[in-house]
């Protein structure tokens, strides 16, 4: 009698443990869904071109464009080569930093954007300099073109770097999504020499 009272209580009860089973399980997938949603890449990190690394001084080369930076200067003042530019000595509201480089276009890009990146702080090439610079400059497939970034940088920023990063790559279009090149600068003296005025060199088109 006392047993068929138990056995009849377990089925009585049986629904509930079923249900309670139920709602741990799905509170465990709901768990897992929020955990495995929450480290899937964002938009922007699965959008972005993948990165291709180098260092100044050696030739990084990713599909759309082979780079080597083989100088960088630190200065308040730049002196414009452009043709004919509204001022010739242009003074910085920081310190232009200017990079020198060989560019050559692997494919069908035509011009090179840039980004000079202190860590999370990037900048991009003063348009003021547009002409004396590869900032707009046309660029012909597997011709190499041998010329200045110029960026316009913070002096608390570059007093507290060592180093930099270039990014160079082509934002038009499709092609935002290619590859880019990444490129480390050194900022000290000896790699990154410090002076009064910086005259910018001709952009020269074709081997040197």
């Amino acid at each position: 009698m006392i047993l068929s009272k138990n056995l009849a209580a377990l089925r009585s009860s049986s629904p509930l443990l079923r249900l309670a089973g139920t709602a741990a399980v799905v509170a465990v997938i709901l768990s897992a869904s929020v955990f495995v949603w929450n480290r899937l890449p964002n938009a922007a990190t699965t959008q972005n071109g993948f990165d291709v690394h180098g260092t100044m001084g050696s030739s990084v080369t990713g599909r759309l464009f082979s780079a080597t930076v083989t100088k960088a200067g630190v200065a308040p003042v730049v002196k414009h080569t452009g043709f004919s530019p509204r001022q010739r000595n242009i003074k910085s509201v920081g310190q232009w930093v200017v990079v020198k480089l060989t560019i050559t276009s692997m494919t069908e890009a035509s011009q090179a954007d840039a980004i000079l990146a202190f860590g999370e702080r990037g900048y991009t090439p003063d348009n003021r300099l547009q002409g004396s610079t590869l900032f707009g400059a046309r660029l012909t497939p597997l011709i190499p073109q041998t010329g200045v970034f110029v960026f316009e940088v913070s002096s608390d920023v570059l007093e507290h770097a060592r180093s930099a990063q270039l990014y160079i790559f082509y934002a038009a279009g499709m092609y935002k999504w290619d590859s880019r090149l990444v490129i480390d600068i050194p900022l000290d003296p000896e790699h990154a020499p410090r002076s009064s005025v910086l005259a910018l060199p001709k952009t020269v088109v074709g081997n040197q």
